[in-house]
């Protein structure tokens, strides 16, 4: 364990797996009190799913309904997508993915390109007046219709 993951040890109980990422993501992405319970309860919910995973391992995906030969799928498999959609949801949340920008995964944007986009835009040096943003806005309509053919007046209504 790093000097840098000291500050926010591995709660107990957790899988390997579950320790190691923890370990990965908590020393940049996990500073807050708020975001590692998050991160926590998201990798309990990992180890959840796995775990169902791994009694499943022996066992038929659906079961039959002794009385009236209904098949469903075996209850470890909806506990198991339960328990996965848990840790997907509360790692989207907290702005995670499965990619890393180590991997070089396309479309994941790196931490820098992250912050930088969150930059505000420099103020402008002269503003628009309103009513003229609101008559550029009606010129664009004005070009975009004006390829569909030539315009009705208000008064004709459509008729069945």
């Amino acid at each position: 364990m790093s000097a840098e993951t000291t500050d926010f040890p591995c709660p107990k109980g957790l899988s390997e797996r579950s320790q190691a990422i923890w370990e990965g993501v908590v020393p940049s992405r996990g500073r807050g009190a708020g975001r590692r319970t998050m991160i926590e309860e998201a990798l309990r919910s990992l180890d959840q799913a796995d775990r169902a995973r791994a009694a499943l391992a022996d066992e038929e995906l659906t079961t039959v309904t002794k009385t009236t030969g209904a098949v469903h799928l075996h209850p470890l498999l909806k506990c198991e997508r339960e328990f996965r959609g848990q840790f997907s949801k509360l790692w989207g949340q907290l702005g995670l993915n499965c990619w890393s920008s180590e991997d070089n995964a396309p479309g994941s944007p790196s931490l820098e390109n992250i912050l930088a986009s969150m930059k505000p835009d420099p103020p402008a040096d002269e503003e628009e007046d309103e009513d003229d943003l609101l008559d550029d806005d009606f010129e664009e309509e004005d070009d975009e219709i004006d390829h569909l053919g030539p315009r009705l007046p208000h008064s004709v209504k459509n008729t069945p």
